[in-house]
This record gives structure tokens, sequence and C-alpha cells, in this order.
């Protein structure tokens, strides 16, 4: 019809193009659902219903975003992944655990302070020594970077810190 393509016929590349934008990128659902709509004008193809595209967006985003932490799990020795689990744990006397304390952080308000706090906190994460996992020659930097806001699956709220790594 006008000289356009149905969606069936290059769904699985367009697949293959908001995976390997999600990987390289770590680009969030808006931007790629936005630059997919471009991807498939381009290509003369009858948009989907904007549902099916954002379903197919977020699908493939969070399987890439498995497939990231999939790669940064296989990196991590028995010491680390102890060390890890151990930042979960909420010492007695304490409200909240390391890993909660370190998401939150500190108000910035640039007191000295303040500034001394942060520091001592990235002491603490550098500390764990998981900067020499090797992931810089396995996932993209700018992956690595934006991780930081995904979403754990099946449980709501959690991160992954981008300071461990």
């Amino acid at each position: 019809m006008y000289g356009l393509q149905e969606f069936g016929t290059v769904e699985t590349e367009l697949r293959a193009w908001v995976a390997a934008r999600s990987w390289t990128t770590g680009d969030g659902p808006k931007a790629i659902f936005t630059d997919a709509v471009g991807w498939l004008r381009d290509r003369d193809v009858l948009l989907p219903g904007v549902t099916t595209l954002a379903r197919l967006v977020t699908h493939v985003r969070d399987e890439t975003t498995r497939r990231l932490w999939g790669v940064l799990e296989g990196l991590l020795t028995v010491g680390q992944r102890y060390v890890l689990d151990q930042l979960l744990e909420v010492l007695p006397g304490s409200r909240v655990s390391d890993l909660e304390r370190w998401r939150k952080g500190s108000v910035p308000r640039g007191s000295g302070p303040t500034i001394i706090k942060a520091l001592d906190q990235v002491a603490e994460v550098m500390g764990l020594g998981m900067s020499e996992l090797g992931a810089d020659h396995l996932v993209p930097p700018r992956r690595l970077a934006v991780s930081s806001g995904d979403k754990w699956p099946g449980i709501s709220g959690a991160t992954w810190p981008d300071m461990i790594l």
C-alpha cells in the first residue's frame, strides 16, 4: 500500500537494531523508541501501533540489560560475589545496607565536611577492588556508565550501582 512495507517484514531487523543500540549506548526507551520510528520511516515501513513498538523496544532493551548483567556477573570471582552480597546486609544498629547508603549518597552542599564524606565513600567503593574486573573490554564504556539506572529484574526499586564498577 502506497509503496510501504509491512512491519512484519522488517521486525527481525528492527529488533537487531534496537538490541545493538541498547547494548552500545544504554539509551533509555524513549530515545530508542523515537529513533526506531525514524528507522522505520527511513525504510518506508508502515508504522505499527504505538503499543506494539513500545513493547518491542522495552522487551529488547530488557533482554540487552539482562545480557549485560550476565556478562558482568561472569567476571566476578567467588570472593567478589561474597563481598557484593555483604553490601546488602543491614548491620545491627544500622537502618540501611552499605549499598543503599552509597546509592542514596549525601546531599551535595559543597561544604568541606560533605566533600570529605563523599571522598571517604569513594574510597570505600574503590576498596572493593571491582575496578579490575576487565568489563571495559567486554562491554562498551558508555553502556557501563549508564548501567546504574537499569532496574534489577523482579526487585522493585533496586539499581546496579555504577560506583562499584
